[in-house]
């Protein structure tokens, strides 16, 4: 399994690419948009997880349920990965493209999952 400090770069690095990268006005970015914001924060999580009680989740369904009840994380962030989780999803396995204001907001999200988890980051 990654250690916290393994994650923190994981999703550094994909933070990285997403602001070099990716441009949330064109459309054809925003799926990759979504999807890297989604990775991001789950990597954030992960990281927390890690550091503060030494767990680690298997796959996205035991990461779900670890993340409802480990009590690390508040209302605001379990609704954002949720909300980043499944416009992954649809992002990675609809027809449909994703809008520039879809990635915008999940771009945002994943700032402000990573504010709210890593506040000391952000300094």
């Amino acid at each position: 399994m990654p250690t916290a400090q393994e994650h923190k770069k994981k999703y550094q690095d994909n933070k990285e690419v997403l602001n070099s990268v990716f441009d949330c006005n064109n459309k054809l970015h925003c799926n990759w948009i979504v999807t890297i914001s989604f990775y991001i924060s789950l990597h954030i999580i992960e990281a927390k997880l890690a550091m503060n009680r030494n767990l680690h989740s298997r796959d996205h369904k035991q990461r779900d349920e670890i993340i409802e009840n480990c009590g690390l994380f508040g209302r605001n962030v379990k609704s954002k990965y949720k909300q980043l989780k499944s416009n992954c999803w649809s992002a990675r396995y609809s027809k449909n493209d994703m809008a520039p204001t879809i990635a915008n907001q999940m771009k945002r999200f994943a700032e402000e999952i990573e504010a709210e988890v890593f506040p000391e980051q952000n300094k």
